[in-house]
């Protein structure tokens, strides 16, 4: 399965988008990408409950408040 939406530090024209993230076509698009620092967790655009699941890939171990990440996902 692939992601619908995406949040990174990084923006979105520096995503590999060559097999980087499973198998199929990435439904990732600049619209539901979303360039946030993930240490500013109170400004994601999403609402309670708004997904099914939550991949978190090589991020905890950068965030200064991971409990807090951890919590919102």
């Amino acid at each position: 399965r692939q992601a619908t939406h995406m949040v990174d530090i990084m923006p979105f024209e520096t995503m590999n988008r060559a097999g980087a993230y499973g198998y199929g076509d990435i439904r990732v698009t600049k619209e539901n990408y979303h360039q946030l620092d993930l240490g500013e967790i109170d400004r994601l655009p999403f609402g309670d409950k708004e997904f099914d699941f939550v991949v978190c890939r090589h991020t905890l171990e950068d965030i200064k408040d991971p409990i807090k990440v951890s919590r919102e996902i």
